[in-house]
This record gives C-alpha cells, sequence and structure tokens, in this order.
C-alpha cells in the first residue's frame, strides 16, 4: 500500500510531465493557486506527521497511563491461563509470552482475551496453562487493550521507543528533503508555480490519510463498527439464536460471499427479538447458512446489536 502512496504517483508523475527534454510553461499554475497548493500541501503533511507521532511515539506513554488507571480502577476478575508461548523476545533479561486468558466479561459471560506480557518473576510459573490468577478490566472500555494482569509492573520499552522516534524523524526528513529536491529540480525561476494538484507534494499526503478512512469504511461494511464489537466482547450476552433466514446480498470479497443472516432469540426478560447481520463468509464455512441456529452474543441494552460468538474466539 505504501508503494501506491509515495512511490507510484512520483514515478507517473515525473515519467509523464518530464518526458520531454525541452522545458515547457504551459503546465505551470498561477501564482495565487501555487500558493494554495503550497499551503494545503504543507498543511496536510503536518497533519499526517502529527498523526504519526501519537500513533508510534505518544501511544506508547498512552498505553502505560491507561494501563495503570486499570490497575487502580478496573474491576477484579479471576482468569484462567488458556495457552502461553514464547514470542522468542527477550526484554530486559525476561522472557515475553503470548498469553490467551479465559474469564468472565463484565456481564458474566465467558470470554477469552490474548496479551503479550513479560515473565518477570518466571520461578512464580504464572503463565502455564491452567493456572489461575487475579486480572483487572477496564470497565469502561476506553481504549485497548481493557485487561491487564493485577499488580503487574508497566514499564516502557525503551528500544522499541527510541526505534519509533528515528522512524518518525527519518520521514520528516524525507518529507523536508522532497519539498527542497522539488523546489530546487522545478521551480526553473517561477518559484513554487510548479505545483499541481497531482504534483507528489500534494497528492501523496492526501492518499496516506485516506488509506485509515477507506480502510475504516470498508472494515465497518464487512464487520460492523469497532466501538460496538469491543462493547458485545466485554459487555456482551451470549445465547442460541434461531437462524430464521440467511442470504447472500451479492457482494464478494476474494470470492468469499457476503451473507445477511436474520435471527429470532429470547433475552434476559424472555422478550422474542429479531436481528440480522452482514458478514463475509469465507467458503470453508457456508455450511453454517444451513444450521437450525447459532450462539450469538447481543447488548442487553440494544439487543439489535449482535454478533456470532465464534468471533470471539482466540486462536
Amino acid at each position: 500500500m505504501l508503494f501506491f502512496a509515495i512511490p507510484f504517483p512520483m514515478i507517473l508523475y515525473y515519467s509523464i510531465n518530464y518526458s520531454e527534454e525541452v522545458y515547457s510553461t504551459d503546465r505551470l499554475s498561477s501564482p495565487v493557486l501555487s500558493l494554495i497548493l503550497l499551503g494545503i500541501s504543507i498543511m496536510l503533511w503536518a497533519i499526517l506527521l502529527v498523526r504519526y507521532f501519537k500513533k508510534w511515539v505518544l501511544a506508547t506513554f498512552r498505553l502505560k497511563e491507561d494501563l495503570n488507571n486499570i490497575q487502580k480502577r478496573g474491576l477484579l476478575k479471576e482468569a484462567r491461563v488458556v495457552s502461553a508461548v514464547k514470542t522468542g523476545a527477550i526484554v530486559d533479561h525476561n522472557t515475553e509470552y503470548d498469553v490467551v486468558f479465559s474469564f468472565e466479561n463484565l456481564v458474566g459471560t465467558p470470554i477469552q482475551e490474548k496479551m503479550i506480557l513479560v515473565d518477570t518473576k518466571p520461578g512464580l510459573h504464572r503463565y502455564v496453562a491452567g493456572n489461575k490468577l487475579k486480572i483487572r478490566v477496564d470497565q469502561e472500555l476506553k481504549s485497548f487493550p481493557y485487561i491487564t494482569v493485577d499488580g503487574a509492573a508497566i514499564h516502557y520499552n525503551t528500544k522499541k521507543i527510541i526505534l519509533a522516534i528515528l522512524v518518525w524523524l527519518l520521514f520528516v526528513v524525507f518529507v523536508v528533503g522532497y519539498y527542497i529536491f522539488s523546489y530546487n529540480f522545478e521551480n526553473g525561476g517561477t518559484g513554487w508555480r510548479f505545483l499541481q494538484f497531482w504534483h507528489p507534494l500534494v497528492l501523496c499526503p492526501i492518499i496516506l490519510l485516506s488509506y485509515g478512512f477507506l480502510l475504516a469504511l470498508i472494515y465497518n461494511r464487512l464487520e460492523g463498527n469497532p466501538k460496538n464489537i469491543n462493547e458485545l466482547k466485554y459487555r456482551g450476552i451470549q445465547t442460541d439464536a434461531k437462524l430464521i433466514r440467511a442470504t447472500q446480498t451479492g457482494m464478494l470479497i476474494n470470492d468469499q460471499p457476503q451473507v445477511k443472516f436474520e435471527f429470532e432469540f429470547q433475552d434476559l426478560h424472555g422478550k422474542t427479538q429479531h436481528a440480522s447481520l452482514k458478514k463475509v463468509i469465507s467458503l470453508l464455512k457456508v455450511h453454517i447458512t444451513q444450521q437450525p441456529s447459532i450462539r450469538i452474543f447481543y447488548l442487553k441494552e440494544n439487543p439489535q446489536i449482535i454478533a456470532f460468538a465464534d468471533d470471539f474466539k482466540t486462536p
């Protein structure tokens, strides 16, 4: 995806605009338009750089703060270790594990969650399949991860932070350097009038910014609102729903059909509820459209919001 956001627009732009040996002024923008495009370009790159800094660097500090808040205010629950696999990483001479926990969510429904943990006390053998330990669960579900081991020490991974900062700084150098290169190579004594809407300085940040929006739009269309998914996992009630109808919507993703499922089920109060959802189904799992019932999660406050229980199983 990065290729189509940066190198590809550059290749197209320079191969088309500079295929002629003689410099032409026909492609120059007006002085006013060029300044507008320059301002838009700088603004878009600034937004992008700030967003990446928050995502790559500040997110680590925010994560520690969030986990510390869960340690202080999180709901205490008992969890069972389903599996613990070494990731191969060593952090401060301690082994890192990929741990899957099984516990009850905020309304008592059994769920599983995966966490990457560093075993600072290997002698206690805490992360062994079948062992039980206490965890804290974020009742407000503000940001992922929503759980942490009770009493766990939260530390920064200094190497990752330094690497993230270096990568971000390299990106800044690339952007600034490309402005300098473009001006020196293309201005031809006309200032910034070489700027056009399809110039990489303008087009590349637009493509990069649109990626996140488009991916979120596609995910919401295919899998549902992520906020609802998290709410369902941690506040959802599990039940067996009668499958009334399963019909293909006509949409195919990688040759896999999207199917609309219509369900009927009884809520906690014994009231009959009807709900539906659309989901892309693997060709290996098309048989579920013939099942008489499917286990689902639904929200007590809004039974129309549902998801397959299998979607919350941790691989």
